[in-house]
């Protein structure tokens, strides 16, 4: 395998973990943290996951022509930037409404970025073994949040929610640059 590929399975392995493993899988360690200082239900704050995931899912649908308009580059960056940004901006926010608009915004850069664009880039790249470079750049969203979770956990714990998606963001900025 050459390094040209090594190289796509690691950038995809970085958009597939920020967007899943450092978004879906550990968005249940700030539910209770988020409901109790801003005196809402859980039920509230995990919804936002739900915007998250519809607007990804959304977005997701018309990636690919996106990226034939605009281009992988222009396209990736702007989805990198919008996760990055909108989780960090999450950090700021004092009500269910901007939590609401800020998981949605991370919701399109992680539909620009995430499953439909990296399983494309796997199968413009790779002729053979397309189902298991899938499988483990797939699985990267996993073993990130694996990873994550614990040490999100104590952050959150030690010192706030607010610190945990300043890690995630920051995180998620590292996991992404090689693909910028």
């Amino acid at each position: 395998m050459s390094r040209k590929h090594q190289f796509v399975i690691m950038i995809s392995c970085g958009l597939i973990a920020s967007c899943l493993g450092l978004v879906a899988n550990i968005a249940g360690l700030f539910f209770t943290p988020i409901a109790n200082e801003l005196n809402i239900g859980r039920g509230e704050v995990a919804a936002s996951l739900t915007i998250y995931n519809l607007v990804m899912a959304l977005t997701a649908m018309i990636s690919l022509k996106l990226v034939q308009r605009y281009g992988l580059k222009r396209i990736t960056t702007t989805g990198v930037v919008l996760m990055v940004v909108s989780t960090l901006a999450l950090s700021q926010c004092n009500s269910i409404l901007t939590i609401d608009v800020f998981n949605a915004l991370r919701g399109i850069g992680a539909g620009l970025v995430g499953v439909v664009t990296v399983t494309s880039l796997i199968n413009h790249w790779f002729i053979k073994s397309r189902a298991t470079i899938v499988s483990v750049v797939m699985g990267s969203s996993g073993i990130v949040g694996a990873l994550a979770s614990p040490v999100m956990s104590v952050i959150i714990e030690q010192t706030s929610w607010r610190m945990g998606y300043i890690v995630a963001g920051l995180l998620m900025l590292v996991l992404c640059l090689p693909s910028l």
